[in-house]
């Protein structure tokens, strides 16, 4: 095969004292009316059961690649159950989801809230995922102690995680 080259792109977006929100990433076009989780193989197997009964359940490794497929409309939703990701493999991300209105958040703080707080917890955004440093969190090399789910647009999510 001659002349075969790796094309690399890369990826920016703003958000500002959520007021300056600009990003590099298109709107993406959905021709499927399915929406789409991606998830670990190794995410705890009734977790998957209950999102497959709604929505298309797609694997992959990394979870920077499963949020930026959730950036570029590849996926709807990335849930992430375990506390396996770290600051670095989120903060990134993070920062161009904000800017495309979407965002990263604790999934155990999710499952844990009551159907009644479960629309509070879900929009608001002090409930974003935060990368402060402290003792706790030394201790468990600066990971996302308690899961993640990432999102573009939290409409598309709201009904998606009522099944859990």
């Amino acid at each position: 095969m001659s002349g075969f080259r790796w094309k690399g792109r890369h990826f920016w977006g703003v958000c500002a004292k959520d007021q300056l929100f600009h990003s590099s990433v298109p709107r993406p076009i959905r021709l499927l009316e399915k929406k789409v989780v991606i998830m670990s193989r190794s995410e705890d197997s009734e977790i998957i059961q209950k999102l497959g009964n709604k929505l298309d359940v797609k694997f992959s490794s990394g979870a920077g690649y499963k949020v930026l497929c959730v950036i570029l409309g590849l996926a709807d939703l990335y849930v992430l159950s375990k506390d396996s990701t770290h600051f670095w493999d989120t903060c990134g991300p993070h920062a161009i989801l904000r800017a495309l209105g979407g965002g990263i958040k604790s999934f155990k703080d999710l499952i844990e809230s009551s159907k009644t707080e479960r629309s509070f917890v879900l929009r608001n955004l002090s409930k974003e995922l935060t990368y402060v440093v402290d003792e706790e969190n030394l201790k468990n090399h600066f990971k996302n102690n308690r899961g993640v789910y990432a999102y573009r647009d939290i409409e598309v999510v709201e009904p998606i995680l009522d099944c859990l």
